[in-house]
């Protein structure tokens, strides 16, 4: 809009700017479509390059009917009915032009993957598992929404399989009054089917599009005559009219042209936000960036880049407006919530982030992820709110007991409310989980002894020591010699605590000579004050076998100490040592004649 002009919005909203529009122009055109595969996890065990079914010998593409994802919890049963729905309309009506991926075959490949029979999977899940079925090469993906009345409304999409296009068609059909559902499937067909039938059209304008572009609008021409508006055509078109002239209105034109075929592609709309940048109308720049959160409200490279471009355009509000519009809505639809959960983070209100994701759990606990715990575990942490951090470091421990991030929550939870043996039982269990996870250990450790649990901080010694990373045991020990320097300096001494805490230092075998000497300078600052009365105790017509043995065993480990710290690079500290050696290694004759009298 004219009202924001670079050269009065100062010199650094100057290069802000500058550097969204870099973002966009390199960026953002490849890194959105490559997050969509990531904004909700693929699996993991869906590779690449590993087929597992050959949809036909014959040269004729593949299909595949995904299962219908449902806005909000609800009888998957619906979502496998309408796909059966489009699945067999589809077979009977393009037979000679693509091989519908049959039901069972597809079962297969979910049961090869790992997933239950009929799973519905989220568009970039779903794309993947075609793309291991040999063959395929396009996918219907649907979004099956269920209205007031009890109607269901299917946003379906048909686009290629691999490939960096981001470009297809998008048909929405409405369920009639008292339609079956396979019925309502078979319409949704109806209303692919002239775009399937122009695909191979809008393919031949895509592949002469670099060599042959005016053979390229031809064959865009022809696709357009079959299915007017086909997204997949419009978007070559775009882009040859983006060689031309990258920002003009024609341009702008055919890029809305694609967006009116296939309005869920974040290509197209990215092109068109960079457009309105160099145009300087940051109202349509924001209104476009809303326009993607609405289409992908769980991307979270698309969220961060609409906060920054949100925020350089002074308009903060902007996607919290998007969520809002998204619940009134659809009330039922977690993706909302999770979404303000991010924008409540990001405007600094963690109240707001944690009921938000409260509501994603209340609404549909499935979507509960290992996401969903960071986010709700960092706001409870960071508010912060003792309780709500201590329930859901539990119930995500519970869900995800082999996740060391959560382990870690959950130790630092124990801690906070006094539950100091759960707090090191559980950090155990997370170095069990994953060892390396020592900076998180360590932390623990930390909180442990900033809430004064020194012994319950010391009982981790036996962990570190098995560590194979000395410098973690100089971590732990340098955490330790913290309180074991400031304790040995109160009075009435504690001795058992300083000894034990230094005693722990040690245990762990630390490299750093400077902690090992301070160890042993603690010790003996400890033992020494004991070491006039029980030379008397021992010397007295009641001393015992048993209390001379203790002396004795007191009087070895101070010479000990006490000889570790004679080369001290301290010359108080080394001095101390020499003084405390000459009177032990005179006493012990003495001792060991007792205990030859007194230990028969």
């Amino acid at each position: 809009m004219a009202d924001v002009r670079f050269a009065l919005a100062g010199p650094s909203l100057r290069v802000y700017l500058t550097e969204v529009y870099g973002m966009l122009q390199h960026v953002m055109s490849i890194t959105l479509v490559a997050a969509m595969a990531s904004a909700t996890p693929a699996p993991s065990q869906i590779r690449a390059n590993s087929a597992i079914y050959v949809a036909s010998s014959k040269p004729i593409p593949g299909l595949m009917v995904a299962n219908p994802v449902l806005t909000a919890s609800g009888d998957s049963s619906v979502s496998v009915t309408v796909a059966d729905g489009i699945r067999d309309r589809l077979t009977r009506s393009v037979g000679g032009s693509y091989t519908v991926v049959s039901k069972r075959n597809m079962n297969t490949a979910l049961a090869t993957f790992g997933f239950a029979e009929n799973e519905l999977l989220n568009s970039s899940s779903a794309t993947r598992l075609a793309g291991q079925i040999g063959g395929t090469k396009l996918i219907v993906t649907s979004v099956l929404a269920k209205g007031t009345d009890g109607r269901y409304t299917v946003t379906a999409r048909v686009a290629n399989v691999g490939g960096t296009i981001d470009a297809g068609h998008v048909v929405t059909v409405a369920q009639a009054a008292g339609q079956p559902l396979a019925d309502f499937g078979s319409k949704i067909a109806d209303g692919l089917l002239p775009a399937l039938k122009a695909w191979p059209e809008a393919t031949s304008c895509i592949d002469q599009a670099s060599t042959k572009p005016e053979k390229a609008t031809e064959a865009a021409a022809k696709a357009f005559k079959t299915m007017p508006g086909l997204g997949l055509a419009s978007y070559c078109l775009a882009e040859l009219a983006k060689k031309r002239d990258s920002a003009g209105t024609t341009t702008l034109q055919a890029w809305q042209d694609v967006v009116k075929g296939d309005p869920l592609s974040l290509t197209s709309w990215n092109e068109i936000a960079v457009i309105y940048q160099i145009q300087k109308d940051s109202s349509k720049v924001i209104d476009t960036y809303q326009q993607m959160l609405r289409i992908a409200p769980t991307n979270q490279v698309l969220r961060d880049a609409s906060y920054k471009v949100f925020a350089g355009y002074g308009r903060p509000d902007a996607a919290m407006a998007v969520v809002n519009e998204g619940i009134r809505l659809d009330p039922a639809n977690t993706d909302w919530y999770d979404l303000k959960s991010n924008v409540c983070i990001g405007q600094g209100d963690l109240a707001c982030a944690i009921a938000s994701l409260e509501e994603v759990y209340a609404i549909d606990s499935t979507r509960a992820d290992t996401n969903f715990y960071a986010k709700i575990l960092y706001a409870a942490q960071q508010k912060p709110d003792t309780a709500k951090y201590v329930l859901w470091a539990k119930r995500g421990a519970d869900k995800y007991p082999s996740s060391p991030g959560i382990l870690e929550e959950l130790a630092i939870a124990y801690g906070w409310v006094g539950q100091s043996e759960q707090a090191v039982n559980t950090a155990r269990q997370m170095i069990m989980v994953d060892d390396t996870k020592t900076s998180a250990l360590m932390r623990v450790v930390k909180s442990l002894i900033d809430g004064k649990k020194y012994r319950e901080a010391m009982s981790l010694a036996t962990t570190v020591k098995g560590l194979s990373d000395v410098d973690v045991k100089n971590d732990y020990a340098g955490i330790l010699l913290v309180p074991a320097d400031s304790l040995r300096q109160v009075a009435p001494l504690d001795t058992a605590l300083v000894i034990g805490l230094s005693d722990a230092i040690l245990r762990v075998a630390p490299s750093n000579a400077n902690i090992v000497t301070y160890a042993n300078f603690f010790i003996v600052v400890a033992l020494v004050p004991s070491l006039t009365p029980m030379s008397q105790a021992v010397r007295a017509t009641s001393a015992t076998c048993e209390g001379t043995r203790h002396y004795d065993a007191m009087l070895a480990k101070l010479e000990a100490s006490a000889q570790a710290i004679v080369g001290s690079s301290t010359e108080a500290i080394a001095n101390y040592g020499r003084s405390v050696i000459a009177p032990v290694q005179a006493e012990r004759p003495a001792v060991t004649s007792m205990l030859g009298q007194r230990c028969k």
